[in-house]
């Protein structure tokens, strides 16, 4: 005789609800292809030469925004400018979905900076001259 089957539970799972970030980038007449890039907080997109617009995530608010602009402000403070650092133009709710209008900024992402230096440790650590203690 054979055994039964196993009950195989399966569990559709829907795709995030996006009609805040399309109506968003629809409001400010760009569309998905001009995402930059996407973080734990919010996805960027260009919006000129000039600007970008941080999308939040779904759950982000004015008070996330705001305390982002606290910390660039005070990172600014701390570091004399040595680096460029984003600044907050404007603030925006469409459809329940908050974003931050900003200054672009030119160069490398954070996440590439990051990479680029983990690398760079790594080859340093690789290519180090190696000694041998006299036995």
């Amino acid at each position: 005789m054979h055994g039964t089957a196993p009950k195989v539970r399966i569990a559709l799972v829907r795709p995030p609800d996006d009609r805040g970030l399309i109506a968003v980038l629809d409001s400010l007449g760009i569309g998905p292809g001009a995402r930059l890039g996407h973080g734990g907080e919010a996805s960027v997109y260009a919006l000129d030469e000039e600007r970008v617009v941080r999308v939040l995530h779904d759950g982000g608010d004015a008070d996330d925004i705001r305390r982002r602009q606290t910390l660039v402000t005070e990172l600014s403070l701390s570091t004399g400018r040595g680096f460029a650092l984003p600044e907050v133009l404007d603030i925006g709710e469409v459809r329940g979905r908050w974003y931050a209008i900003e200054r672009r900024l030119v160069g490398r992402s954070v996440h590439g900076t990051l990479r680029v230096r983990s690398a760079a440790s790594l080859l340093a650590r690789v290519t180090a001259p190696r000694t041998e203690l006299p036995g």
